[in-house]
């Protein structure tokens, strides 16, 4: 060696040939490197494998064989050949009987990392060599041979594990991996956590838990139970009962064959095809319902609610949730607030409270009744009795077979072809009627009356309302007419060959006649006539303060 070299050049020479052997040496190993471990034993159908693992993938599959065959692949792809070595060394695949049934045992050695504290206070070769000790990367796959008709009762943690052809009870608690079953049957009973759960053509009974798991299930026959969180759950084909409790999950099941359950919050929810009953309760979830055998309940809030071809009864409570709704085959129960609501196409009854909703009903086959405020209601084709309470809401209804009550204020009714009896109580409204073959009950203010077409029975009690009655199409034989306001003036148009006897009054006001009338006035400026046409019938009363008009229609 150069004795004038400096001693720090040296210390830097020796660095630098560490360095470069240390290099020669990863990169004489960067070569992956493979070890098999293989067990056998004779079993028969209709036991048991318990298998435990870690770090491994795991696949199992069912054969004709009466044999438990464990094949294990290790793959190192980084490390030097000692420590390559100690990991194979430490490598054990055992089998094992266990009473009737067999016990499984992948067993890997396990890497002790110091903590960073420690690391940072090493000097720097022994932090450089401590990173490159560290990056051995074992891939570890285990193949499982079992007959078809066995159970399986599998432990794994940071592994995935896949099921083929396994006609037992299978039981998995997996942790950090994912799951994956097909064309198996039998009953299935799995935990796992932080990775997903697929099942595709199983026939037998289904129970998983998870946590942040998203979860597919396809062609299950048997039922269903689904416990996650966050992730997604899908569920097509399920032949019997479904339930499902995912909370923040988006949620998806068609085609099931009984009843379904489904419970989530903040995402999405879309449901078809159910042959049972249907309960959903999805908090500030948009739900999707369609083609609902049995009965459906589904409570939700602040997104939009739709719901099409439900065949039994149907329940929604939403908050703050728009609803749509068509074709339900018995009755429906609606309340909600703040949004819209439409319903078509009931068969049976229906009954919607609606806070601050507008709310559109159409094709009714039964009752209706609909309890709202501050927005419009229309309502038409009714076939039975139709009850509106509304609060400072606009009302049309049109074609209703049977009874109309409706109750609002300051906004306007308009209620066209009532097949039986109306009742109004219009507070600051303006009312139009339109076709009324029963009788008719109007009480109003400040507001105009309108009554064309009227067939029974008329009472009208306005304050400050003019009130103008015309087309009539008949008048009642044995009933009355009674039209009373204050302040404004009353116009009433009667056939020419009515059978009625009236008496017409106002206060300060004048009455005109396209009959002959018989008048009186007292002093207080207070007029009164009578008018009789035929076999004076129906009675009419006409009272106001403003002026009265009698013309022949």
């Amino acid at each position: 060696m150069n004795p004038f070299i400096h001693p720090l050049q040296r210390v830097l020479v020796a660095l630098v040939a560490i360095l470069v052997a240390f290099g020669s040496a990863q990169a004489d190993s960067s070569k992956p490197e493979q070890r098999r471990f293989a067990q056998n034993a004779a079993t028969a159908p209709g036991q048991t494998l318990y298998l435990e693992a870690r770090h491994a993938e795991i696949v199992v599959s069912g054969s004709d064989e009466n044999e438990i065959a464990l094949e294990a692949t290790v793959e190192l792809s980084s490390g030097n050949a000692e420590a390559r070595d100690a990991f194979f060394a430490a490598t054990q695949l055992l089998l094992e009987p266990r009473g009737q049934d067999f016990r499984a045992v992948l067993k890997i050695p396990e890497w002790e990392e110091e903590s960073e504290d420690k690391r940072e206070s090493s000097g720097f070769l022994r932090r450089l060599f401590h990173r490159v000790e560290h990056r051995e990367q074992a891939r570890i796959v285990l193949r499982v041979d079992v007959p078809s008709r066995y159970g399986l009762d599998i432990a794994s943690e940071f592994g995935d594990v896949h099921i083929e052809g396994i006609e037992g009870a299978i039981r998995i608690d997996n942790r950090s991996g994912r799951i994956s079953v097909e064309n198996s049957g039998g009953s299935f009973d799995a935990r796992s956590h932080y990775a997903d759960l697929e099942v595709v053509s199983f026939a037998g009974d289904i129970h998983y838990r998870g946590a942040s798991s998203a979860v597919s299930l396809r062609d299950i026959t048997g039922n269903a139970t689904v416990h996650t969180t966050y992730d997604p759950v899908s569920a097509v084909g399920v032949s019997g009962t479904l339930h499902i409790d995912a909370q923040s999950s988006r949620i998806e099941g068609r085609d099931i064959g009984a009843d379904c359950t489904i419970s989530t919050s903040y995402n999405p929810v879309v449901v078809d095809n159910v042959a049972g009953n249907l309960s959903v309760s999805a908090r500030s979830s948009k739900v999707k319902v369609a083609d609902i055998k049995g009965n459906a309940h589904i409570e939700s809030s602040y997104n939009p609610i739709a719901v099409n071809r439900v065949a039994g009864n149907l329940e929604i409570r939403g908050s703050s949730s728009s609803v749509a709704v068509e074709r339900v085959e018995q009755d429906v129960y609606v309340r909600t607030s703040y949004n819209p609501i439409t319903v078509g196409h009931v068969a049976g009854n229906l009954e919607i409270d609606g806070s601050s909703c507008s709310v559109i009903v159409r094709q009714i086959s039964g009752d209706t009744k609909v309890v709202n405020s501050y927005n419009p209601v229309t309502a038409e084709d009714i076939a039975g009795n139709l009850v509106i309470r509304g609060s400072s809401s606009p009302v049309t209804v049109e074609r209703i077979e049977q009874n109309a009550t409706i109750r609002t204020s300051y906004n306007p009714i308009v209620a066209e072809e009532i097949g039986g009896d109306l009742r109004i109580d219009g507070n600051s409204c303006s009312v139009l009627v339109e076709g009324i073959e029963g009788d008719a009950t109007i009480a109003n203010s400040h507001n105009y009356v309108v009554v064309k077409g009227s067939a029974g029975a008329l009472s009208i009690n306005g304050h400050n309302s003019p009130i103008e009655v015309s087309s009539v199409a008949a008048l009642p034989a044995t009933g009355r007419v009674e039209l009373f306001t204050t302040g404004k003036p009353i116009e009433l148009h009667i056939p020419a060959d009515a059978d009625i006897e009236a008496r017409l009054q106002t206060n300060r006001g004048k009455i005109r006649s396209d009959f002959p009338l018989l008048t009186e006035e007292d002093g207080r400026n207070r007029k009164n006539a009578r008018l009789e046409l035929g076999s004076a019938g129906t009675q009419v009363h006409v009272r106001t303060d403003g002026d009265i008009r009698i013309e022949k229609q």
